[in-house]
């Protein structure tokens, strides 16, 4: 019995001592990110740059406002990521709930389809969907490159895939006796869905706009060629920081430092529903 309590007692020990290295290993690319963003641009591209400064200052936090119009890119970002984010749900619920309930001839091969499309690198999309939209341009007078709703159709490709096979799990796992229920009480089918089954799929749906909205927040490709000055979002944004000559490491940190924000308090906002939405589609009812 004491040898059972010795071996329990190290193994949590064990475990603790596991996650204190995995969260130093994750957070430390974080925290000298932070530390440059304190830092003079001299004592960054000295030789023996110190973990911390020892004199911080907040002039890169000052400057990063004048010398990159960040806040009209942030502005740009949340703009595209929330209008990806409804958009691919709006498109994802009714396929996933379709795949998880009915049976129709050619469901095996969009469900193949569908997983198919994550399989190829996104690099392999842009001159296409470039093509696409310079055709409809010419086609219809629709600007479509160098514009917010063409960015939010580019990001929605990707995004509304993964949606639709997350969704289908979360689907799966509620019983199909609460639907039956509900008509039976006389609910049609869609009222059915959207009285009794969504609430229950809402955690679900929060998990994956998240990771939506990441996939869109952090994409560069699409967005250094299907936008311009206007419609840069921060992602590009962050590289005239750079130049042909040097980089403004100081200001960068800074700028990034500044853009984890919005991340960061959104996955604190939905922290609950994030949690749950992870856990939910993995156990089927």
């Amino acid at each position: 019995m004491k040898r059972t309590k010795i071996i329990r007692i190290t193994a949590k020990i064990g475990f603790v001592l596991a996650l204190m290295a995995y969260l130093v290993f994750s957070l430390f690319p974080f925290f000298v990110m932070v530390s440059m963003s304190f830092s003079s641009k001299f004592a960054i591209m000295g030789s023996d740059t110190p973990i911390w400064p020892k004199n911080p200052i907040l002039t890169n936090y000052k400057r990063m406002w004048e010398v990159v119009p960040l806040l009209k890119y942030i502005k740009n970002s949340i703009i595209v990521c929330t209008a990806t984010v409804v958009f691919s749900l709006l498109m994802s619920v009714p396929a996933s709930y379709a795949l998880s309930r009915f049976r129709f001839r050619g469901k095996k091969t969009f469900s193949i389809s569908i997983l198919a499309t994550q399989l190829f690198p996104g690099i392999t999309m842009l001159l296409p969907i470039y093509l696409m939209y310079v055709n409809f341009t010419k086609l219809t007078g629709i600007p479509m490159t160098k514009t917010l709703h063409g960015l939010v159709i580019a990001f929605a490709t990707f995004g509304i895939p993964y949606s639709i096979w997350m969704l289908k799990s979360y689907f799966d796992s509620i019983p199909d006796e609460l639907e039956q229920a509900a008509m039976i009480d006389g609910c049609s089918r869609t009222k059915a869905m959207v009285k009794v089954v969504l609430p229950l799929v809402v955690p679900g749906m929060v998990a994956t706009g998240l990771y939506v909205f990441l996939l869109a927040w952090n994409n560069i490709l699409f967005a250094g060629v299907l936008t311009d000055q206007a419609t840069r979002t921060f992602a590009t944004g962050l590289q005239e920081f750079a130049s042909e000559s040097s980089t403004e490491y100081g200001l960068l940190m800074a700028a990034c430092s500044v853009t984890t924000i919005p991340i960061v308090a959104l996955f604190f906002a939905f922290q609950k529903y994030f949690v749950g939405g992870m856990t939910g589609g993995a156990v089927k009812g």
